[in-house]
């Protein structure tokens, strides 16, 4: 799962996407969507996950962070369901939740706070 919450030269719209800012998702259940090589952002936000999706092959569910840590912990719930995960992994590749706070090129830990919340609330282990 991942944001679709990119850098403004990619996307001019603030702030990460919902589900309903594409289209073409895939749904998978009643909170979760997946983001397909035919997945689009409605313009004009823009947004290179389909292209990722089409790059990696595995299939990549989108987290909407609009309904908090309680609707993040339900998407993952019922995306570790659907897979059939009894674990979530975590990768951060900019390292935001792992930083102390007063890194210079630290810019918003905010979706990374919120992603790390809402595994912490499913109850389900967690590695980071």
């Amino acid at each position: 799962m991942t944001y679709a919450w990119e850098r403004l030269v990619v996307d001019p719209v603030p702030g990460p996407p919902r589900t309903a800012d594409f289209t073409g998702p895939e749904p998978v259940g009643s909170g979760l969507a997946l983001v397909t090589p035919h997945t689009a952002p409605i313009s004009p936000a823009g947004s290179l996950i389909p292209r990722l999706a089409a790059e990696l092959g595995p299939r990549l569910g989108l987290l909407d962070p609009y309904e908090g840590t309680r609707g993040l912990a339900r998407q993952i719930a019922e995306a570790a369901r659907w897979c059939r995960a009894d674990r979530i992994d975590i990768v951060d590749v900019g390292g935001d939740s792992v930083a102390r706070g007063d890194e210079p090129t630290l810019r918003s830990p905010l979706g990374d706070a919120l992603a790390l919340a809402g595994c912490a609330a499913t109850g389900i282990d967690t590695t980071v």
